[in-house]
């Protein structure tokens, strides 16, 4: 079974004055990967996990879940709260998801300092409250993503086209 690929923009989410821009799938090896871009703003990659299960209805249990932030431009706190983590996890549940689970895995763009420290303060908050996020495995390329997903090295990430 082939990954099925989802990309959403503002007009498909949360109505806000900026965009949540990103694109999504879920592999035939259930990892998710999620690839942010440009302004990365409030709880983007919540709604993308959750936008993407959400499309897959009956997704087996996640093994992985890996953000790509190299693309991201700035970044904000906004959204960044407990609440926000219980929300997610009662979510998670609904779609049959454990987030105890699964590997979680960042790969950033390490001369992107300013945006990286944002994201890194985002996790510090969420991981004060129950879920997994403390956890979360930060890498430098997506080769070392692959590596630490068990995927070779010439695995092909099928992000859909943007629209």
């Amino acid at each position: 079974m082939l990954g099925t690929a989802v990309s959403f923009t503002k007009s498909q989410q949360i109505a806000r004055e900026s965009l949540n821009i990103y694109q999504a799938y879920i592999n035939e090896d259930d990892i998710m990967f999620i690839r942010h871009y440009g302004k990365f703003e409030g709880a983007e990659s919540f709604n993308a996990l959750l936008a993407t299960l959400a499309s897959n209805p009956g997704a087996a249990q996640l093994k992985a879940v890996c953000f790509d932030c190299r693309a991201v431009t700035e970044a904000t706190l906004e959204d960044s709260d407990r609440a926000n983590d219980y929300y997610l996890l009662k979510k998670l549940a609904s779609y049959g998801q454990n987030v105890y689970s699964f590997k979680l895995i960042r790969v950033i763009d390490a001369e992107n300092v300013v945006v990286n420290d944002i994201l890194r303060e985002r996790n510090r908050r969420v991981a004060k409250a129950s879920a997994n996020f403390e956890s979360f495995d930060e890498v430098l390329s997506m080769s070392d993503g692959l590596k630490a997903l068990a995927l070779p090295a010439d695995y092909c990430i099928e992000y859909p086209t943007e629209k």
